[in-house]
């Protein structure tokens, strides 16, 4: 029994020119890219968005205090209103009830 080696070989040759030509096209494509604009590019790609990360980190943080702190104004609010309607549905009952004969 003897191997198909010449298959294998054209089919590496195949995939070897597909990559050839992928990283020819990527070439290209980062070669249309605009120069970064002055002061940036110094550091490293992970670097800056590592950075970019810990912003929106510190971001989403005062977002979530901001929420916790409207649902706590929320609650004291609700709580408030159902007070005052307890209290005017009590005087609302008082007012509506006839009043006791005099002797």
């Amino acid at each position: 029994m003897t191997l198909p080696t010449a298959d294998w070989l054209a089919a590496l040759a195949d995939m070897d020119a597909a990559l050839a030509a992928a990283v020819a096209g990527l070439d290209a494509y980062e070669a249309r890219w605009p120069e970064p604009p002055p002061g940036r590019g110094e550091e490293s790609p992970p670097r800056e968005f590592e950075q970019k990360l810990a912003t929106w980190g510190e971001r989403l943080l005062a977002a979530g205090r901001l929420a916790e702190e409207l649902e706590r104004g929320f609650a004291e609010q609700t709580s408030a209103v159902g007070r005052w309607r307890e209290a005017f549905t009590t005087w609302q009952r008082a007012i509506q009830q006839p009043a006791a004969p005099t002797p």
